[in-house]
């Protein structure tokens, strides 16, 4: 799309959506890249939109609630069948949302994840802080875990010893995270 293109697509935005934009081509490189989605979300049903490739991901028209048996089926059968199995993709072919369909992949052992370390402590929009789990916090979990102790046990002794708060369900899908994953840190030695 050219930066003409780009121009009239704001121009049909502008008569849908009311005042004028004013914006400076100059400004952003991206321009264009960011008004032709903005375009494809306004001349698509939103159903359609997320389908096409490099348009906006909008998620109105898609099922909420739990999977059903075929779902899940077919989430696996495409899990084994595509060279690479991504959440997006597949979610997009059920009409799911994605994050839906890599939480189901990451529970169920397909679809591998790496943890993440060194992501800075931060509040949510509605007041809530997040706090990201560390190696050694993943260790100390870890341990636990293998020495039998159940969730609400383990989030309270890992709260304790590194003072932040961490819940049953916290600790019960940080487990789950680092099963699907092949570069979890290794449970410290007993002491």
């Amino acid at each position: 799309m050219t930066n003409e293109d780009t121009i009239r697509a704001l121009e049909a935005v502008k008569a849908l959506t009311g005042p004028p934009i004013s914006f400076d081509r100059a400004v952003s490189p991206h321009l264009s890249y960011a008004m032709a989605k903005i375009h494809s979300a306004t001349d698509r049903g939103p159903a359609q939109s997320w389908r096409r490739k490099g348009a906006a991901m909008t998620l109105a028209g898609i099922k909420r609630g739990p999977l059903g048996a075929d779902e899940k089926a077919e989430i696996a059968r495409l899990a084994l069948t595509l060279k690479k199995p991504m959440p997006g993709p597949i979610a997009r072919r059920l009409d799911r949302h994605p994050a839906t369909v890599k939480w189901h992949m990451l529970s169920h052992g397909l679809l591998e994840y790496a943890p993440r370390y060194g992501a800075r402590p931060y509040r949510r929009a509605g007041g809530s802080m997040v706090n990201p789990y560390t190696p050694a916090q993943d260790r100390r979990l870890l341990r636990l875990r293998r020495g039998g102790a159940g969730f609400p046990e383990i989030a309270a002794i890992l709260t304790r010893e590194f003072g932040v708060k961490r819940t049953a369900h916290s600790v019960q899908v940080r487990c789950i995270m680092l099963a699907a994953s092949a570069d979890a840190p290794a449970a410290e030695a007993p002491a």
